[in-house]
């Protein structure tokens, strides 16, 4: 989920399942959905997610569903199926596929979701690849491709005593000697965004963004010309939401000045072993187990002893 369109619309959605199987799929989970949605759960104001679970079970025998999350938003549950993505009405009679967009903060969902899904395949050396032929609504997992250069990891380590300079992050509630949170970012990462935008919410803490080349998509050059901007908070903020922010200076200034900024943010994040973004560093080494998480979240586990 490229994150560059992250507002793409669902007519632009790149099919999951590819064409005609992703046709058929929708047809028949739709369709037999409503079926069940009238024998299953016709006594229901909202079907659970064990409901939902036999709904699709009906539709497709032996479909191997590995998630049901009523929690997404609005009123609709998302269901994976194996790496598929498709959305289910609260009723368990509709279903339909495609990218669900958040309006308010500008960002596609769905492809968040999809990057989570490529991430924690990466993670466990396989990757999902095209249904073979005749194989409706089934994946196949091969092993990853190596990762990219740039992020050859070291050791994933439990604690890490982040050692850059300020001047590498861009800053938050800086100069109140609170304690500090450190987050490693890509501004191509559509949770990082989402991480970003919580900041505001975060009171007592000082937050340090570094910016790092992660993704491959592009983040590298955007991070340089937030740093070259004389308000760098806002930048960032102005980045994340539109994919380009102005500076008074000349661009080939601000690549000479901060490239190699972003070369060390970079190379320290791959030395402590970090495999995605966000990652989130308390000041006294602990590492947050987990990627974006709301103010409430990220509070409660700074404030943890």
């Amino acid at each position: 989920m490229s994150e560059d369109t992250h507002n793409q619309s669902a007519a632009n959605a790149k099919p999951l399942l590819g064409g005609r199987n992703l046709t058929i799929l929708v047809a028949a989970v739709t369709g037999v959905l409503g079926f069940v949605g009238g024998s299953l759960v016709s006594s229901l104001d909202s079907a659970s997610p064990d409901d939902i679970r036999a709904s699709i079970g009906s539709v497709i025998p032996g479909a191997n569903v590995t998630s049901v999350d009523c929690g997404v938003g609005g009123d609709v549950c998302e269901v994976l199926i194996e790496d598929t993505v498709l959305y289910v009405d609260r009723t368990g009679r509709y279903a339909f596929a495609g990218s669900m967009l958040d309006l308010h903060e500008r960002i596609d969902l769905t492809a968040q979701r999809q990057e989570e899904l490529e991430r924690f395949a990466a993670l466990t050396g396989t990757r999902r690849v095209a249904a073979a032929a005749g194989s409706a609504g089934t994946a196949v997992r091969q092993p990853a491709q190596p990762a990219p250069p740039q992020n050859d990891f070291g050791p994933e380590l439990s604690t890490v005593d982040v050692t850059l300079p300020i001047e590498n992050a861009v800053v938050y509630n800086g100069g109140q000697d609170l304690p500090v949170i450190h987050v490693f970012a890509d501004l191509t990462c559509p949770y990082c965004q989402r991480l970003h935008a919580e900041f505001a919410s975060i009171e007592g803490y000082e937050i340090r963004e570094y910016f790092v080349d992660w993704l491959g998509r592009g983040g590298g050059e955007r991070a340089r010309l937030v740093l070259c901007a004389d308000d760098r908070a806002a930048a960032a903020s102005e980045m994340y939401a539109g994919g380009n922010v102005g500076v008074t200076r000349p661009r080939e200034e601000c690549d000479a000045e901060y490239a190699g900024i972003v070369e060390q943010n970079t190379a320290f994040a791959q030395s402590f072993g970090m495999r995605g973004t966000p990652t989130m560093v308390h000041e006294d080494g602990r590492r947050y187990q987990g990627g974006y998480a709301p103010a409430a979240t990220v509070l409660a586990w700074a404030s943890a002893s």
